[in-house]
């Protein structure tokens, strides 16, 4: 699949992807929870300009981040591996490393219950 470019077509796939996620609920706008988990995924349109995407990514964080539209999250969360996206029009994204970005940050933070589930890595 080629990249895809921009928010809007980022936030399409994102949001198609976060529906595939096993027990996932939507506790806010933008906030993608596993039951019994925390957030795995937020999703914020912090202007009409860009779109931010957070991820836990412990195992791909510092590949991650040599890409120019991330950055480890603010708050001291980057330390324990949270990474922030930020996607304005011109960004291109291979959605291939956004469904293994999305299915990181799920494996990380679910419940092991629930990870067992999955096909393994």
């Amino acid at each position: 699949m080629s990249k895809i470019k921009g928010k809007d077509a980022v936030a399409e796939l994102v949001r198609k992807i976060a529906l595939t996620i096993p027990k996932r609920s939507r506790t806010s706008v933008g906030r993608v929870r596993v039951q019994g988990a925390q957030e795995i995924l937020h999703i914020r349109s912090g202007t009409n300009e860009v779109l931010t995407l957070t991820m836990k990514l412990p195992l791909s964080r510092d590949e991650v981040l040599n890409l120019p539209y991330a950055e480890p999250s603010r708050y001291g969360l980057g330390k324990s591996g949270w990474v922030t996206f930020f996607i304005d029009d011109n960004v291109l994204v291979d959605p291939a490393d956004l469904e293994e970005w999305i299915d990181e940050s799920y494996r990380t933070i679910a419940p092991k219950t629930l990870v067992k589930q999955l096909p393994a890595l």
